[in-house]
C-alpha cells in the first residue's frame, strides 16, 4: 500500500510538474529579428522572454527580413541615402558582413528563391520599377528584370521556382496589377489586373493560388483579391478586410494572415485579420498596436509575430485561440520581423525547440539529439 501511495504521490508530482512547464513547451527557439526603421537598427529579441539580446546597425529606413539558413537579409529602403541596399547579417555572430547597394531606391519587400539560392527585391517608382536579383552565395546583385512595374511592392516566387508574382501600386490613380514573370528568361508573361493600391502578395504552399492585399484609397474598397495562378485571373474577393497592408500564410497554407493598417484613413490601432483559404472567408480579426506593418509566422505555425511601427512593439499571438498573448518592446518605428531558426544554445533543443531550428545551411533537425549533437560539434 505504502508504494502505491509513493508511486501516486509521484505521479501527481509529476503531473503538476507537467502543468508548470507545459506553457514553455511551445516556446519559440532562435531569434526575433525586427527591422526598425528611425533607428537604422535591427533589433534581435529572445522570443521566449521579449528580451533585447542586442542590436545591429544596418542602411537607411530597414524594412523586410529573410533569412536562407545561413544569412540574414535586411531590405534598406534607402540603402546608403541615394539609391537602396541590402544588409546581410551574419546571425551566429550576430554582425553585418555585407551591404549589396542598387542605385534605386525603395528596396522595401524581398523574398526567397525555393532553394535560397537567389533574392528578389523590388525597388523604384512609377516609371523606373524594377526587381533585383541577388545571389546569396556571393551575396552580389547579378540581375535586374525590368517589365511593366509602376510602383512594384509585394513579390512572390511560385514553389517550383518557374514564377515570380510582382504587385505593381500603379501611382497614375488606376487600378493595380501583378506582373507574373518567367524565372528562365525573366520575361513578361501576363498582367493581372487587381483593385487600388495593393501592397503585398503571398502564394500558396501548392502553388495554386495567391492572396493579393489591395490597401484601397480614402474612398474605394480594400479587399484581398484571390488569383488563380492557372488561369492568372481572380477567382475570390474577400471583404471584410480594414485596410490590407502585409499578408503571409502558415506553412500548411491553412490560414492568411492579414496585418490591416487602417491608421492612414482616420482608424485606430491596427488588427490581424485571419483569413481561411479552404473557403477565403474571414475567421477573425485581432487587434494590434498602432501602424502594424509586417508580419512572421514561427515554423511550427503555432505563433505569429505582427511588427507595431508607431507603438514601437511586437505584438505575439497564439495561432490557436486567435489572441495576443504578449508584447515586446523594440526600438523606434519598427517594420520588418522575421523568426530566425539559429541556435544559440544547447538549451534551445530542449522542449520541441528543435523542431523550430536548422543547421547552418537551413536544414531542419530530425529529432532533439541531432540538434544537440550539432551545437556540440560545431560550438
Amino acid at each position: 500500500m505504502r508504494r502505491f501511495f509513493s508511486t501516486l504521490i509521484s505521479f501527481v508530482s509529476l503531473f503538476f510538474i507537467a502543468l508548470v512547464v507545459s506553457p514553455y513547451a511551445h516556446a519559440q527557439s532562435g531569434q526575433l529579428y525586427v527591422s526598425n526603421q528611425v533607428d537604422k537598427t535591427v533589433s534581435v529579441i529572445d522570443p521566449s522572454s521579449g528580451n533585447t539580446i542586442t542590436t545591429i546597425p544596418v542602411g537607411n529606413q530597414p524594412s523586410a527580413i529573410v533569412y536562407n539558413g545561413k544569412y540574414v537579409y535586411v531590405a534598406d529602403y534607402y540603402g546608403n541615402g541615394s539609391g537602396g541596399g541590402v544588409t546581410v547579417i551574419d546571425p551566429v555572430t550576430e554582425t553585418v558582413v555585407s551591404t549589396i547597394l542598387t542605385d534605386k531606391p525603395g528596396t522595401e519587400r524581398l523574398t526567397l528563391s525555393p532553394d535560397k539560392k537567389l533574392i528578389y527585391i523590388s525597388a523604384g517608382g512609377s516609371t523606373d520599377g524594377v526587381v533585383y536579383i541577388i545571389d546569396t552565395t556571393t551575396n552580389t546583385l547579378v540581375h535586374t528584370i525590368t517589365a511593366n512595374f509602376n510602383e512594384p511592392d509585394g513579390i512572390a516566387v511560385s514553389p517550383d521556382g518557374s514564377r515570380i508574382y510582382v504587385v505593381s501600386q500603379n501611382a497614375n490613380g488606376s487600378n493595380g496589377y501583378v506582373s507574373v514573370i518567367d524565372t528562365s528568361n525573366y520575361s513578361l508573361v501576363a498582367t493581372i489586373p487587381v483593385s487600388y493600391s495593393p501592397t503585398d502578395i503571398a502564394i500558396t504552399p501548392d502553388g495554386a493560388k495567391l492572396y493579393v492585399d489591395n490597401f484601397g484609397g480614402p474612398n474605394t474598397n480594400n479587399t484581398v483579391a484571390v488569383i488563380d495562378t492557372n488561369t492568372n485571373t481572380v477567382t475570390n474577393t474577400v471583404s471584410s478586410v480594414p485596410r490590407p497592408y502585409s499578408i503571409a500564410l502558415n506553412s500548411a497554407g491553412t490560414y492568411a494572415y492579414v496585418v490591416d493598417n487602417n491608421y492612414w484613413f482616420g482608424g485606430s490601432n491596427g488588427d490581424l485579420t485571419v483569413i481561411d483559404t479552404s473557403n477565403d472567408s474571414v475567421v477573425t480579426s485581432i487587434p494590434v498596436g498602432n501602424v502594424p506593418a509586417d508580419l512572421a509566422i514561427s515554423p511550427d505555425d503555432s505563433t505569429v509575430y505582427v511588427a507595431n511601427e508607431f507603438s514601437n512593439t511586437v505584438s505575439v499571438i497564439n495561432a490557436s485561440t486567435n489572441t495576443v498573448t504578449n508584447t515586446f518592446t523594440t526600438g523606434n518605428n519598427p517594420w520588418g520581423v522575421a523568426l530566425i531558426p539559429v541556435l544559440t544554445t544547447k538549451n534551445d533543443c530542449k522542449n520541441s525547440g528543435w523542431k523550430n531550428l536548422t543547421d547552418n545551411n537551413g536544414n531542419p533537425f530530425k529529432n532533439q539529439g541531432a540538434c544537440v549533437s550539432f551545437f556540440e560539434k560545431n560550438h
